[in-house]
C-alpha cells in the first residue's frame, strides 16, 4: 500500500497573518540589502543525506534525527 504524504519534520506551511508577517520582513530586508549592494541569493531547502554522512559521519545526530 502507498505510503501518504507527510510533511517533513520542522518544516511547516505559513498562512493568513504569519505569511503576511514573512513578506513584510522579506520586503525590508531586500530594501535594505538593494541599499548595500547586496542581491539574493537562493541555496536548496532540503539536502540529500549522503551530504551529511560524507561530512560528519552516520552515526550522528545529524544523520540519524527522526
Amino acid at each position: 500500500m502507498a505510503k501518504g504524504l507527510q510533511p517533513v519534520q520542522g518544516m511547516s506551511d505559513l498562512s493568513g497573518g504569519e505569511l503576511r508577517l514573512w513578506q513584510g520582513m522579506e520586503a525590508t530586508a531586500r530594501r535594505v540589502f538593494a541599499a548595500h549592494g547586496f542581491s539574493e541569493l537562493r541555496t536548496p531547502l532540503l539536502e540529500d543525506v549522503s551530504l551529511f554522512t560524507c561530512a560528519v559521519g552516520e552515526t550522528t545526530s545529524v544523520v540519524r534525527k527522526n
